[in-house]
């Protein structure tokens, strides 16, 4: 092949481009999926990854039910707090006592009913999951501006160096 030439340029772009799309891309770039030498790092990854998520996801989706069903909880202050408790603890050899408690309250029946209708919601073709999630993207960017906007119209420059000891006190009145 001349590489001198324009059209020989051009084909070894296109045949260097063609292997790199149809698995040659362990000759093109060392140690990536295409050389077999390395291909279980590839599939270690791939485990890896897809066991951490699939721990990960249900323990996110569960605390961010919690944590809406707590801050309803806490707007509404005619809902009890907790309304069956039970404690536990077990002696565990060679760790030591283990001690755990559960709670129950109308806070529990709205976490639980906001994963039931996440489910719901999420149960339908992926159109319209992608139609769904363009809408909730443009509600998050529209309440980033009213954040944005909010902040900035209320934006007072002298309190930025003013810190005070009660500016960081834990207080419980606030909750």
């Amino acid at each position: 092949m001349d590489c001198r030439s324009t059209a020989g340029n051009v084909r070894w772009i296109g045949v260097r481009g063609v292997e790199f799309g149809n698995a040659g891309v362990g000759r093109i770039v060392p140690l990536s999926a295409g050389d077999l030498r390395a291909a279980w790092l590839g599939r270690l990854i791939s485990f890896l990854f897809i066991w951490q998520l699939s721990f990960s996801a249900p323990l996110s989706i569960a605390s961010g039910a919690i944590g809406l069903a707590v801050t309803l909880l806490i707007s509404f202050r005619g809902w009890s707090i907790s309304d069956a408790t039970h404690s536990w603890a077990w002696n565990v050899p060679l760790l030591g006592l283990l001690q755990g408690r559960w709670m129950v309250s109308g806070a529990t029946f709205v976490a639980i009913g906001v994963v039931v209708l996440a489910v719901a919601l999420l149960y339908r073709k992926i159109t319209s999951i992608g139609w769904m999630s363009k809408w909730l993207l443009a509600g998050v960017l529209a309440t980033m501006a009213w954040i944005i906007f909010a902040g900035s119209a209320t934006f007072m420059p002298r309190w930025l160096w003013i810190f005070r000891r009660e500016h960081f006190t834990f207080r419980t009145d606030s909750f």
